[in-house]
């Protein structure tokens, strides 16, 4: 009996016709409840935490990551990067890489980008570095700025100023 081997398991499911067959699944650690849901028109294999439509959850793949205070954001593979004090905020691969207080920011690769914006995502949305080495867009009030890659490149802005919609190519 499979309800058995797994506690807390909804027989209704499941369907084992030579195969297992789960559509969702949710995983209890503690107090923390995620639900995994496979979406079977469309395929699309959803995370969401406590099963509530509306709640976000983090995902993170690969390994060595720091996170710490961030909501709807992702890793998704690479080693030692770290999100902080960031929504909605991205890395896609590479290695070293940090978004710090950015809000709808993406790294998308390469090694020790830096999008890292004070105060945390108030005015510092919509930033974008797309790989290369030690690039940075930091400092206060930084809208909609984009690095394409390259090294060394930074846009940057102190307390009082706004840089807004900078690019580097």
């Amino acid at each position: 009996n499979i309800t058995n081997i797994i506690p807390n398991i909804s027989a209704s499911a499941i369907n084992i016709s030579g195969a297992l067959n789960v559509t969702e699944v949710n995983i209890l650690t503690g107090s923390k409840e995620i639900n995994l849901r496979v979406d079977s028109n469309a395929g699309d294999l959803q995370f969401k935490r406590g099963g509530a439509e509306s709640a976000s959850i983090n995902i993170l793949v690969g390994e060595g990551h720091t996170i710490n205070n961030i909501t709807s954001s992702a890793i998704l593979s690479g080693k030692d990067h770290t999100l902080s004090q960031s929504v909605d905020a991205t890395i896609v691969g590479g290695q070293n890489n940090k978004i710090e207080g950015a809000g709808d920011s993406q790294i998308g690769g390469g090694s020790s980008n830096i999008i890292k914006l004070i105060p945390a995502i108030e005015n510092n949305m919509f930033n974008y570095i797309g790989g290369g080495q030690n690039n940075e867009i930091t400092g206060s009030t930084v809208d909609r700025s984009f690095i394409g890659g390259g090294a060394g490149n930074s846009i940057y802005n102190t307390v009082g100023g706004v840089n807004d919609a900078c690019v580097i190519v």
